[in-house]
């Protein structure tokens, strides 16, 4: 697994808006993984739909934040 940045990954402007999914961690606030992927500029219904797995997972609400990148 590749860390990756995302504000660098952040695609060109395609009017889609982008989002990014973090989930709080023990060091911080990071991107999620699902699946071995991080969970960054995912369109609105990728990022509704994990996070529906980070919650169907066990991972309490507050642990979850949706940022929008673009």
């Amino acid at each position: 697994m590749t860390t990756k940045d995302p504000n660098k990954d952040v695609p060109p402007n395609d009017g889609v808006k982008r989002y990014n999914l973090y989930e709080l961690q023990t060091t911080g606030w990071e991107p999620a993984v699902i699946d071995d992927e991080q969970c960054i500029n995912l369109t609105k219904e990728v990022s509704k739909h994990y996070t529906q797995i980070l919650l169907d997972s066990g991972t309490a609400p507050d642990r979850i934040k949706v940022k929008r990148v673009v």
